[in-house]
């Protein structure tokens, strides 16, 4: 039955192969009719945009000449071959041309045809275009999957939690939803009001998210991080890109080229920035020479530590199997953890540090990195929050140590008396200890700062009430 209905397929591919043939040639004037009537669908439009004020009269003068010139030349070539017709063919050269066909297509199934082999459903085979495109593996993408819905749910009940809206975030670019990527860097910038990493990656997700565009609101990111840091390389390199697709090319040559002067040795962005800048000099005209004296005339920014993967370094891990792309960042958290050791008086790179570690599940590490952060900059509560919360991680499952954990806490509260994360952790620290009229009085605090619709303030409350009064 299968062969049979191989024939009949072959059978008909053969008549509708064979049969234009067989018939001879037409009238070849269709495409020229259909260009005719493009040229004077174009003279209309000149026309309208005239009468609404969006050409001039010598522009439109002008566009109606360009087109009146390509319609002559049409009808030029349309009156050299009028006569001109296509001979009727030979029947022979069409049998010949629809057995060669068939022969020949199979051959080619014979050779590497699979008639016994069963279909691939619709599901598997856009999987296996997912991954050809070099988006996750659909074990890696359930694994990010089920992570945010964990992560989505513990935001839910905590909504400060800084390194829960980080590591959303990364899930998210992973899985390549960059909208949503962006919402969970905003909480992260607001979180973190000093930190520009945060800021720059929510402007690149919102230019992922537009196909490689800079919007408006994405530049306003890459804004904000450079006012938090100006040498912050990642937005740097995208405001130039904003710069270039504006039309602004000296400026994003001038942006590019500083950045460059002031990256370190060996950063990752080098080698791609070089290439953009060179691409760019060639638009502009600068030849290799003048390039040369640009960038020797160059002033630098301060940039002093990467910005995490590139967009090639974030292509790369999505194609990599879940092994390779930990050993991948645990290499780049590795080499920014030992130049760290050479400049142990960055504070912002002991912070970005410990959001590495505990993006990577090393709590211990983390804590003792925010420690490095929190010596440097003893005011900084969003820091020093982010320390508590690596004390309670490292600490886990068991509770954390109330020696350890309680001066970090009551620093937090000393400079923000009502901060919500400090306030829950006193009150649980304090009802660790026994102390239960000062749990209730902290946890009291907290219900005033937040939301009554939210689920944290249901369940606060209802561990209020269910609390034993003070002996």
């Amino acid at each position: 039955m299968l062969w049979a209905v191989f024939a009949a397929m072959v059978l008909i591919a053969l008549v509708l192969v064979s049969l234009p043939l067989w018939r001879g040639g037409g009238e070849p004037a269709t495409r020229r009719n259909q260009e005719r009537a493009i040229y004077r669908d174009q003279m209309d439009e000149v026309s309208r945009d005239l009468e609404r004020g969006l050409l001039s009269e010598d522009q439109a003068e002008a566009a109606r000449a360009e087109i009146g010139r390509r319609l002559l030349a049409l009808e030029d070539g349309a009156d050299a071959s009028t006569d001109t017709r296509e001979k009727k063919r030979s029947p022979l050269g069409a049998i010949f041309a629809g057995v060669a066909a068939t022969v020949l297509a199979a051959a080619v199934y014979f050779a590497y045809g699979s008639p016994g082999l069963p279909g691939l459903p619709a599901a598997d085979r856009n999987a296996a275009d997912r991954m050809a495109a070099g988006a996750p593996g659909k074990a890696v993408a359930d694994e990010l999957r089920a992570r945010i819905r964990d992560i989505a749910g513990d935001l839910e009940r905590n909504p400060n939690d800084l390194r829960g809206w980080v590591g959303l975030g990364d899930a998210l670019t992973a899985l390549r939803r960059h909208n949503e990527a962006a919402v969970a860097w905003q909480q992260a910038m607001r979180l973190a009001p000093q930190d520009a990493d945060f800021a720059s990656r929510r402007g690149e997700a919102l230019t992922f998210a537009a196909g490689g565009q800079v919007t408006p609101d994405a530049r306003a990111a890459f804004e904000e991080a450079v006012r938090r840091n100006e040498g912050e390389p990642r937005a740097q390199y995208y405001l130039g890109l904003a710069d270039r697709q504006g039309g602004r090319l000296r400026e994003a040559l001038n942006r590019w080229l500083s950045l460059e002067a002031g990256s370190p040795e060996g950063a990752p962005w080098q080698k791609f920035l070089r290439l953009r800048i060179a691409e760019l000099a060639l638009e502009l005209g600068i030849d290799a020479a003048a390039l040369s004296e640009l960038r020797n005339a160059a002033a630098p920014l301060v940039v002093d530590a990467p910005p995490g993967p590139t967009r090639e370094q974030v292509e790369a891990a999505q194609g990599m199997d879940a092994a390779d792309r930990e050993q991948m960042i645990r290499g780049m958290v590795d080499r920014l953890a030992a130049r760290l050791e050479t400049a142990p008086d960055d504070a912002e790179g002991w912070a970005r540090l410990g959001r590495a570690r505990t993006v990577l599940g090393e709590p211990a590490l983390a804590r003792e990195a925010y420690a490095r952060s929190a010596a440097l900059q003893p005011d900084n509560v969003d820091i020093l929050v982010a320390w508590a919360d690596s004390i309670v991680a490292a600490s886990e499952p068991a509770p954390p140590k109330g020696a350890e954990l309680s001066p970090v806490v009551e620093r937090i509260l000393a400079r923000a008396p009502n901060h919500p994360r400090a306030l829950w952790l006193a009150g649980a620290l304090a009802l660790s200890a026994g102390d239960r009229a000062t749990a209730r009085a902290r946890w009291t605090a907290l219900l005033d700062v937040l939301d009554p619709n939210s689920v944290q303030y249901v369940e606060l409350r209802k561990q209020l009430d269910a609390l034993p009064p003070a002996d």
